[in-house]
């Protein structure tokens, strides 16, 4: 099936959101370096490990969550924003930090959603960005580390104008009694407890606050002060 015909512009949608150097007027002229990181979901233990990991690298970091179409089953824009303010008011440090919605689709590509994702924070002002486990896969599709494989594939051969952090799944170890990575930890096979998005939706979904371990109670609480059906997409 094909269709033809006159194109015309209705909206330039994108046009201050996409490409457009939103940051430059938002941090103070001693931040030179920013990194973005791109999520769908409020932020638990694992995406919070990985965001200091990225403050201690660079001078500030942009929380650019996605605010268009999702899967059905995934959280709504109230519940990750609820989160992240929570977040930002209780322990991230204000003058570093900064948040805004990004209206775009999820496509669920893996790699190349990874990569795509990292020029548009580019062009928003990002000298970083964060690639962690399975970055825009869905289920068990794509490899859990292919996005990171092609991000240093391309970044061997081009010059994309922005530098990766590729950082491993952060996870709980009872042994070493912290967040950890396989990369600096000895117990993964043994003390390894795992950050489970499915399982902080279940308990979300059932009214819980999860586990400690996995999401902090202050988040928890924001996300289910909104009601059942304020937090998931139907």
């Amino acid at each position: 099936m094909r269709v033809g015909g006159k194109i015309e512009l209705k909206e330039e949608f994108y046009k201050d959101s996409l490409y457009k150097n939103i940051l430059k007027d938002v941090f103070n002229a001693d931040i030179k370096t920013i990194v973005g990181f791109q999520t769908r979901n409020p932020i638990h233990r694992a995406h919070e490990h990985l965001q200091r990991i990225a403050l201690e690298i660079c001078d500030a970091l942009f929380i650019n969550p996605l605010t268009g179409w999702k899967k059905q089953g995934d959280f709504t824009e109230a519940a990750v924003m609820s989160a992240y303010k929570t977040m930002f008011d209780k322990f991230y440090p204000k003058d570093r930090v900064y948040i805004q919605g990004l209206q775009t689709a999820m496509r669920y590509a893996g790699p190349k959603e990874a990569i795509f994702h990292a020029l548009l924070r580019r062009n928003m002002g990002c000298t970083h960005f964060i690639i962690g486990r399975d970055h825009a896969g869905v289920g068990d599709y794509y490899g859990i580390y292919e996005a990171q494989k092609l991000a240093k594939d391309l970044s061997m051969r081009y010059d994309l104008g922005i530098d990766f952090l590729l950082l491993k799944e952060p996870y709980y170890c009872s042994k070493c009694q912290k967040i950890v990575s396989e990369k600096n930890c000895a117990h993964y096979k043994e003390h390894r407890i795992a950050i489970s998005g499915t399982q902080i939706r279940k308990d979300l979904s059932e009214g819980k606050i999860p586990s400690e371990l996995m999401m902090r109670s202050e988040i928890s609480a924001s996300i289910l002060a909104l009601g059942r059906e304020n937090i998931f997409i139907d």
